[in-house]
């Protein structure tokens, strides 16, 4: 299991929380596909959620950056409504 946060200011605007579901060896690498479920509580949708592929030699801060890569595409694609 692994966590980010989005912060601004001190303000939590996002928080992402990734499950391992499986894992498994191709070529002497570890492919593993996750879970992720992103919560924005100020915002709609204020819910996303997707599986993701990485290979876990890319290191933690890897898996960061494709995750938030991924949740930017998926917000261009959509509306923003701020609450509020």
């Amino acid at each position: 299991m692994m966590s980010l946060e989005t912060r601004i200011n001190g303000k939590l605007i996002g928080y992402a929380h990734i499950v391992n579901k499986t894992e498994v060896l191709m070529e002497d690498k570890v492919i593993a596909n996750y879970k992720v479920e992103y919560f924005r509580p100020e915002n709609t949708p204020s819910v996303i959620s997707f599986e993701i592929t990485y290979e876990k030699e890319g290191g933690a801060e890897g898996l960061a950056l494709l995750i938030f890569k991924k949740i930017s595409e998926t917000l261009k694609k959509q509306p923003n409504k701020t609450r509020g």
